[in-house]
C-alpha cells in the first residue's frame, strides 16, 4: 500500500483530481455540506417522500463531515508524524490552531443565531483532540474505536441519565463518537483512499448493507429525533430504559445504533464518490461537487449566515431571548438546552407531550365573535386559494428554498474555484495558521526577559 505521504504529490490521483486534493473527497464533503443544508430549510415531512429525506438527512450528514474531518487530518497530519521532530511538532501545532479557529467560528455562528446548532465547535473540539492520533499505529486507532464505540454509548446513556447530556456534550453532538468518526475517517485515509476500485466497491456494499440493515432494524421508526433524558432513579433503575438509550438508533444520539448506521453510510459514501470520481467524464460533471467541498468551511458558515437572514436574525440569545433553534439535523433547543423526544426509539409515541393552554371553546362565542372568527377563517382560505407559499413542518422554508440555496452554493463555488485555489476562509485561516505557527522569527528581548 502506498506511504501516506504521496498526499503531497502533484501527480493526478487514483481518487481522481490532481495535486494534493482527492476529487472523490471533495465530492464527499460537499454531500454533505448539501445534506446539512436539506436538514436545517429543507421541505416537510407530510409525504413518504418526506418522511425517507428526512430520515437520510438527518444525523447522517453531519456525521459524514465529522468522518471527512478525520480524513482531512491524516491529508494535514501524515507528512508530520512520517518525519518526526521538529516537523511533527510544526504539523500538529497548526492542527491545534486551526482546531481552535473552528471553535471560535462555531461559537460566533451560534451567538449570531438562535435556529441550528452549528456543528463547528464540535468539528473544532474533534480536530485538537485528535491531532496527536494521526501517528498513531493502526493497532492503536482499532482499540480506541472499539472503545469509543462501546463505552463511548456507554458513558453518554450515563449522561442522559443523569440529565447531564445537554450540558456536558457539545451543542447535541455526542463527543465520544464524534471522535470515533474522526478515528474512522484517519483510518480511511490511511487504508481506502489510495487502495483502488475494488476495495472501493467493496467499502460501498458493505457500508450500503449497513445501512439499509441499520435503517430497518433500528432506525425505520425513528423519524422523530429523540435523545432526551427520560427521568430514571438510579436507586431502583428501570434497565429497559437504559437499555434502549444505549442501544438508541436517533440521530446525535449517540447510542449504539446512531454510530453503526452513521459509519455505514459514511464509508458508503467516500466509496461510492471515489469510484465515481475514478472515471473521467463522471469527474468533469461532478465539478460543482468538487468545487463546492474544496471549500467546505467557506460554504457551510455562507449557509449559516443565508439561513440566519430569511429565517430572521437572533443575536439575542446572547441574553436568553433567542428563538427555539431547529438542530443541526433537524434538533431542537431551548435557550441553549438541547431538547430530545422521544423517550423510547422504538416507540415515538411514547415521547412525553407539552401541555397546552386551553383554548377558548367555540360554544363560548359571542355573536361577534363568531363573526369575526369566520372572517378570519375566510381569509386564510382566500390566501392558500391564491397559492400563498406555506412554510414547511418543523422549518422557516419550504423544498424551494432549499434548491435556490444549493444551487446558488454550487454555482458560487465553481465560479470561486474557477479562478481562485482556495476558497476564502479557507484562505483566512491558512494565513492565520501559518503566521501563529511560524518558527523562523528572530529573537527579540522584552522588557519583562530575564
Amino acid at each position: 500500500m502506498p506511504q501516506v505521504s504521496v498526499v503531497t504529490q502533484s501527480v493526478p490521483g487514483p481518487g481522481g483530481g490532481s495535486g494534493s486534493r482527492v476529487a472523490g473527497i471533495d465530492v464527499a464533503r460537499a454531500l454533505a455540506i448539501v445534506g446539512m443544508m436539506f436538514a436545517h430549510i429543507g421541505g416537510s415531512r407530510d409525504s413518504f417522500v418526506g418522511d425517507a429525506a428526512h430520515l437520510l438527512a438527518t444525523g447522517l450528514p453531519s456525521a459524514l463531515f465529522a468522518v471527512l474531518t478525520g480524513v482531512s487530518l491524516g491529508f494535514m497530519g501524515s507528512a508530520g508524524a512520517c518525519a518526526g521532530g521538529e516537523r511533527l511538532a510544526a504539523s500538529r501545532s497548526r492542527l491545534y490552531v486551526r482546531g481552535m479557529l473552528v471553535v471560535v467560528i462555531g461559537l460566533a455562528l451560534t451567538y449570531m443565531q438562535s435556529r441550528i446548532a452549528v456543528v463547528l465547535m464540535a468539528i473544532g473540539i474533534e480536530i485538537i483532540l485528535l491531532a496527536p492520533a494521526v501517528r498513531w499505529r493502526t493497532r492503536t486507532l482499532l482499540i480506541w474505536w472499539a472503545v469509543l464505540f462501546l463505552l463511548g454509548a456507554a458513558v453518554t446513556t450515563l449522561l442522559r441519565l443523569g440529565d447531564l447530556y445537554s450540558e456536558l456534550i457539545t451543542l447535541g453532538y455526542p463527543l465520544p463518537a464524534w471522535l470515533l468518526y474522526g478515528i474512522t475517517g484517519i483510518l480511511l485515509h490511511r487504508h481506502l483512499i489510495y487502495s483502488g476500485p475494488r476495495t472501493w466497491t467493496i467499502a460501498t456494499v458493505i457500508g450500503a448493507v449497513v445501512v439499509a440493515v441499520g435503517v430497518w432494524w433500528w432506525r425505520l421508526d425513528v423519524l422523530d429525533i429523540g435523545h432526551d433524558s427520560p427521568f430514571f432513579d438510579f436507586r431502583d433503575p428501570d434497565l429497559t430504559v437504559a437499555r434502549d438509550l444505549f442501544l438508541s438508533a436517533a440521530p446525535h444520539s449517540g447510542g449504539l445504533g446512531d454510530v453503526v448506521v452513521s459509519v455505514g453510510a459514511a464509508v458508503a459514501t467516500v466509496g461510492l464518490c471515489l469510484l465515481a470520481c475514478h472515471v473521467r467524464w463522471a469527474e468533469v460533471l461532478l465539478y460543482p461537487l468538487r468545487a463546492t467541498g474544496s471549500m467546505a468551511l467557506t460554504v457551510y458558515v455562507a449557509h449559516i449566515l443565508t439561513a440566519t437572514l430569511l429565517t430572521g436574525f437572533s443575536l439575542m440569545t446572547l441574553i436568553g431571548h433567542g428563538d427555539s433553534p431547529s438542530g443541526a439535523d433537524g434538533l431542537g433547543a431551548d435557550h441553549g438546552r438541547t431538547v430530545y423526544t422521544p423517550l423510547n426509539d422504538a416507540d415515538p409515541t411514547s415521547a412525553p407531550t407539552a401541555e397546552l393552554p386551553d383554548e377558548p371553546a367555540r360554544e363560548d362565542f359571542s355573536a361577534e365573535q363568531e363573526r369575526l372568527f369566520a372572517e378570519y377563517i375566510e381569509e386564510q382560505d382566500d390566501d392558500v386559494d391564491a397559492g400563498a407559499p406555506l412554510p414547511a413542518a418543523g422549518s422557516g422554508f419550504d423544498l424551494d428554498g432549499f434548491a435556490v440555496t444549493a444551487l446558488a452554493a454550487l454555482l458560487l463555488s465553481s465560479l470561486w474555484r474557477w479562478r481562485f485555489r482556495r476558497g476564502p476562509l479557507e484562505g483566512l485561516l491558512r494565513w492565520i495558521i501559518g503566521k501563529a505557527t511560524r518558527s523562523d522569527l528572530p529573537p527579540r528581548v522584552t522588557p519583562a526577559s530575564p
